[in-house]
């Protein structure tokens, strides 16, 4: 989990992208801690199991199932800008390559 130094240097960042797969990283629990803590509008989660990262314990939907936040799917490209931020934390999956 963050500390609060840790944290304040972060400050509020609009887009997170967040490690979500654990393995390497922390539990789901602990970092929705740090999503809370950090208070993002958008979450892109990154480093998931994958067909072609099967090593990694968890994938997106263990992820969004554990989040219970809004999902959605943009189209490529993804624009972000003041005005197409959503009103509520809103998870963001994005295409594979």
């Amino acid at each position: 989990m963050l500390d609060e130094g840790v944290r304040w240097h972060i400050g509020r960042p609009d887009l997170l992208f967040m490690p979500v797969g654990e393995g390497f990283t922390a539990p789901h629990a602990d970092m929705l801690t740090n999503i809370d803590l950090i208070d993002p509008r958008v979450v892109v989660p990154m480093h998931y199991r994958t067909d072609e990262v099967a090593f990694l314990p968890k994938t997106v939907d263990d992820f969004i199932e554990a989040a219970g936040l809004p999902t959605m799917h943009p189209d490529d490209p993804f624009v972000v800008s003041p005005d197409t931020l959503p009103n509520v934390r809103t998870i963001c999956v994005l295409k594979k390559p």
